[in-house]
Formats: structure tokens, C-alpha cells, sequence
């Protein structure tokens, strides 16, 4: 009889939780405790309750008393892994959840919570693999579909991630926590209008969810100031962590060109230390609007935002240069191919500087035409192995170097005309082998890959080059990627041919690209390496960007700081390239009707 009331307690408790009356069931739960203090599964119970309304201490002392009296108890060493994952320990929740699989090795969960686990502790092949155990498993478990999606999705693996996204929503077409991470991929691989169609979903699904809000705020941030702006107020309004959608608003209003107002919102929630996207924010927007020495210190908070926060220093101990004369000196890259050539602008100033030697190490591509460009430093590939730490007085990464050397407008103006040179030979050599002698010849590049913006850098060929109609000009490829058949399309429907190189490999050449760029008399491009390369040239050279460009093209100028030969040409309005192609076609007019 006694059982029989047991049973019965425990299954009024189980009624009250999943009914959602959480305070009555763990109010019960711990009387009944006191009744039944060898009954473990109570003290499960009082632990998954403590674990849902985020009492995690409460819910760890729970389980450990449930495994006090029964060891074997698997289920809890499942749970106790959970609630540790939860509270940031993933190193102990892997223990308890290896336990949990030593007694039953038949656990989906358990493998799916240690994968959580090896996640964190970035250890990502074991991640995998134990979300894969618990897929053999069971096969119509969606958790670990979804979470290998997410680490796919993490290592820009994008066609790994859709499969594994589109298997986890053929087993639950409404699974929110799919759904949602699902949304986050397509608006962060571009793919906005897909992206659109989730989230309103899940809008339907969760009509009060902030992040469902705040991912369609970023997918209204391209195209709608005012809409994306009323998603992001709502998912503020929905939660109390809101410092990433207070970023994205700020962010918004870069996007859309208002940057004082940007840097009035950015100073206005970066209101600690802590919040370090927000000061890095800042320091784009203050760039942007001519304020350097502000800009370049908030800068150095890139080291504290992902992903500068996973670079590997070459130097562990080697203090950072901040100027010293007579000192051995390390450069090394650290961001995109693109950065490092800005950057590339501003090593003779360091070398001078320094005095005692210096060494850059720079991506693998660039060390030819760096050790033609600048005899006397020394450059080396950057690669996985060790630098000695005893060969250098100081080190410094090159995104450092403009808070040393680029504090006002006037110090741009030491910036050399053509600080990087092709090799004269191979210029010729190429312009033999196009045949272009004696001929007018533009250089041309439309695209941008793996960018934050690639979608609004870039557009088609068959747009971008209308603008060469009619014009007595020769079309050279400056275009890397896989654009062959595109070029051939654009051939066939206009009649222009464009001219390509089979001994360049535009994208791994880079000294090819800039002989290449060399046979030009202008080159015209999307804002990419293209017009990188050609700006440090000293190559005439005109570049289209986006209503809100890269805060390296500054805000309204027209002519670059970094680049004394580079003409900005910019939309008027957002993601509307016609008035950028009718100017820049009557400026090609002008010009070439003049030789």
C-alpha cells in the first residue's frame, strides 16, 4: 500500500511539471523528499526542475544525493552533464556524461550532450563524432542533425550544413530550435530572401521570440531602414540581454551611411569595458568619419571580438612596438589578402622608424613583389610553425601599425604614390601574350568572395560591363574565381570580348595579377584585391562601392587616403548600382575620347 501511495505522489509530481506548474511541483517534490529520502528519482526530478527555471547549483546538489543512492543511475549522469554544460563547465559535464555511456552505451542523448560538450572545449572532431553516435542511435533524434549543422555552418562548411539542417526539419518541419539556427545560416550566407521566409515562420511558430526578431532585423538591415529597425526595437522590448541587438542597431545605422548617429549610439551603450564589440564598432565608425587617433585605439579591441580573439600570436613573449628607434622589429599579418596590402603601405615608415632591421610576415603571395617592392626588409610566408622569440626587441601585428603612423589627415599624405612594383619583365612578357601592344586597355574585376558583403561589393558581369559598350577599348580579366562561363555569356550577348591570361592564376599569383594589372591603363573593379593590388601600384584606378562601404573607403570622398590613385565612385542609394555605371561611363567617354 505504501508503494502504491509512493507511485502515486510520483505521478501527481510528474503531472504538475509537465503541466507547467513549476513552483507547486518542486514545493511537493522536496516535501515528498522528506518522506522518501532513498527515492532517487525525486531527487531527479528536483533537479531537472531547479535546471529549468535556471537554478544550477540547486540542480547539482539534486543529482549528486540521486547518485548518492543509486550509482548506476544513468539518466542522472546524463542530467548532471546538462545542467554543467548549462553552467559553463563543459570539462566536468563530459566526465558524468562518459559515465552516463559506460553503463549505457545505448544513449543517444548522452552522446548528443557530450558533443555539446567537446564543443565547447573546442575539441570539434570528438563533437562530431558523438553527435554521429547518436544519430546511429537513433536516427529521428534531431538534436545532433541540428548541431552538426551549427558546426558546419561555424567552419563554413555550407553544403555539410544545409544537409544536416534539411534532415533535422524533415524529421520536425517546426522545430523552433532548428528553425531558428537554420534562419541565423541563411541570413549569414546572404541568403536573404530564403532567410525571410524561416523567420516568418518562426515568427508564427514563437510570436514572441526576441531572436527571431533580431535576425530579421538583419535581414531587413540591405534593403529597409525602417523595418529593420522596428524588428530590432521589438526584440529588444522581448529581452533583457540586449547589447548584441543594441550593436546591430548602431550597425544599422552605419549601413545605411548615418555615422554620426552610429557613433552616438555606439558611445551611448558602450557603456563598460566589457562590451567590446561595441567599442570595436566605434572604432569603425570613427575611421569612417576622419576621427583616427580615436579609431585606431578603439582598434586594438579587435583582439577581444571573433574572430581576432582566435588568432594565434607567431610571439608569445615579444613586447608589442610602439615606435622605439634603433629596434629589431616583427611584423605579422593577420587579417584578409586585402588588409595586409593597405597595410603593406605603411612598412618603409616602420623600417625608417625602427632603424635596426625589421621582418614581416606576410601571406605566401605577396612575398615576391614585397621583396622586390622593399629591399632591405625582411619578408617571410606566413606559415604554421615557430618564430624564435630571441631574434626580435619588439613585435607588432600590421593592423597595429596605422595607430602609430595614421593619427590625422596629413599623415596619409607620406603614403608613397607606388609602394608595391611588378616585375617589369613579366609585364611585357604578358602583354605579348594577350596582344595588346599599342591598344587601350582597361582592367577589369566585379566581384568580391568570402566577404562579410559579398552581395552588396559585387554584382554580374553582364551589368558591370555594359558600361565598356561601343567604347575603343581592350577588356582584361582581372577577376579571379571561377567566372569563365560568365565571361562567355557576356561575350555572347554583347560582343565584347575579354581577354584572359592562361598563365595567371588570379588567385593564387598574386605577382601575376600584379604584372597583369601593370599592362593597364586603368583598372576598374569592385572594391576587392583587385583594386587593393592596383591602388598600392599606383595603377589609375576607379573602384564602385556600396551605399555603406568598408570603413577603409571612409565616408563622401571621392578620391582614397590610402591609395593616391584610386577614384571612389559610390551609390547614391542602396544596392542601385545605375547612377554608378552612368557616371563612371561618362567619365570613361571623357577619357579615352581625349587619347
Amino acid at each position: 500500500m505504501n508503494q502504491v501511495l509512493k507511485d502515486q505522489r510520483i505521478q501527481a509530481l510528474i503531472s504538475l511539471y509537465n503541466n507547467g506548474d513549476i513552483k507547486e511541483c518542486l514545493l511537493r517534490a522536496k516535501q515528498i523528499a522528506k518522506i522518501y529520502p532513498q527515492e532517487p528519482f525525486i531527487f531527479n526530478l528536483i533537479g531537472v526542475v531547479n535546471a529549468s527555471i535556471g537554478s544550477h547549483e540547486e540542480a547539482i546538489v539534486s543529482y549528486k544525493r540521486a547518485l548518492k543512492i543509486n550509482p548506476n543511475y544513468f539518466e542522472v549522469y546524463n542530467n548532471l552533464g546538462v545542467v554543467l554544460n548549462d553552467s559553463n563547465k563543459p570539462d566536468e559535464a563530459a566526465v558524468y556524461l562518459k559515465k552516463a555511456l559506460r553503463i549505457n552505451p545505448d544513449y543517444p542523448e548522452a552522446y548528443n550532450n557530450l558533443g555539446n560538450s567537446f564543443k565547447e572545449l573546442d575539441e570539434i572532431d570528438q563533437s562530431v563524432e558523438s553527435y554521429k553516435n547518436a544519430i546511429k542511435l537513433n536516427p529521428n533524434y534531431i538534436d545532433p542533425y541540428t548541431n552538426l549543422a551549427i558546426i558546419h555552418a561555424s567552419k563554413n562548411e555550407n553544403e555539410k550544413a544545409e544537409y544536416y539542417f534539411e534532415k533535422a526539419l524533415e524529421i520536425s518541419p517546426e522545430n523552433l530550435n532548428t528553425l531558428i539556427p537554420f534562419g541565423d545560416f541563411l541570413v549569414a550566407t546572404q541568403r536573404f530572401f530564403e532567410a525571410k521566409g524561416v523567420l516568418k515562420k518562426c515568427q508564427l511558430l514563437a510570436p514572441k521570440k526576441s531572436e527571431v526578431f533580431n535576425l530579421l532585423g538583419q535581414v531587413y538591415q540591405r534593403e529597409n531602414f525602417e523595418k529593420s529597425l522596428e524588428f530590432y526595437n521589438k526584440a529588444l522590448d522581448l529581452t533583457t540581454e540586449k547589447e548584441s541587438i543594441q550593436n546591430n542597431i548602431g550597425a544599422l545605422y552605419f549601413e545605411f551611411n548615418k555615422v554620426k548617429k552610429a557613433i552616438d549610439y555606439f558611445n551611448k551603450i558602450a557603456n563598460s569595458d566589457n562590451n567590446v564589440k561595441t567599442l570595436l564598432n566605434l572604432a569603425y565608425a570613427y575611421v569612417s568619419d576622419n576621427r583616427f587617433k580615436e579609431g585606431w585605439e578603439k582598434y586594438e579591441y579587435r583582439w577581444q571580438v571573433d574572430p581576432g580573439d582566435k588568432v594565434i600570436w607567431p610571439l608569445k613573449k615579444t613586447p608589442m612596438w610602439e615606435g622605439q628607434k634603433d629596434k629589431g622589429v616583427f611584423l605579422w599579418r593577420e587579417q584578409g589578402i586585402g588588409d595586409d596590402i593597405i597595410f603593406l603601405g605603411l612598412v618603409p615608415e616602420a623600417y625608417e622608424k625602427a632603424g635596426k632591421g625589421m621582418t614581416v610576415l606576410i601571406d605566401p603571395r605577396l612575398v615576391a613583389i614585397c621583396k622586390r617592392s622593399m629591399p632591405g626588409i625582411d619578408f617571410l610566408p606566413a606559415a604554421k610553425g615557430s618564430v624564435p622569440e630571441d631574434r626580435f626587441d619588439y613585435q607588432l601585428p600590421m593592423g597595429s601599425l596605422p595607430r602609430l603612423f595614421r593619427n590625422s589627415e596629413e599623415d596619409f599624405y607620406r603614403t608613397r604614390k607606388s609602394y608595391l612594383k611588378a616585375e617589369m619583365a613579366r609585364v611585357e612578357k604578358l602583354r605579348k601574350e594577350l596582344g595588346v601592344e599599342g591598344r587601350k586597355v582597361i582592367g577589369i574585376s566585379w566581384k568580391s568572395f568570402k566577404s562579410l558583403n559579398t552581395t552588396k561589393k559585387s554584382m554580374d558581369l553582364a551589368q558591370f560591363g555594359n558600361m565598356f559598350k561601343g567604347l575603343d577599348v581592350t577588356l582584361v580579366n582581372l577577376q579571379y574565381g571561377e567566372v569563365d562561363e560568365e565571361i562567355r555569356e557576356f561575350t555572347k550577348s554583347t560582343g565584347i570580348e575579354v581577354l584572359q591570361s592562361s598563365s595567371v592564376d588570379l588567385r593564387e599569383d598574386l605577382d601575376g595579377l600584379a604584372a597583369l594589372i601593370e599592362l593597364c591603363d586603368l583598372v576598374v573593379s569592385t572594391s576587392n584585391v583587385t583594386i587593393h593590388m592596383a591602388g598600392a601600384l599606383g595603377k589609375d584606378s576607379w573602384v564602385l562601392l556600396p551605399f555603406a562601404a568598408s570603413f577603409w573607403w571612409l565616408i563622401e570622398r571621392t578620391d582614397s587616403l590610402w591609395y593616391p590613385t584610386v577614384r571612389l565612385y559610390r551609390q547614391k542609394s542602396l544596392q542601385d548600382w545605375s547612377e554608378v555605371l552612368k557616371v563612371i561611363r561618362l567619365d570613361l567617354d571623357q577619357r579615352f575620347d581625349n587619347q
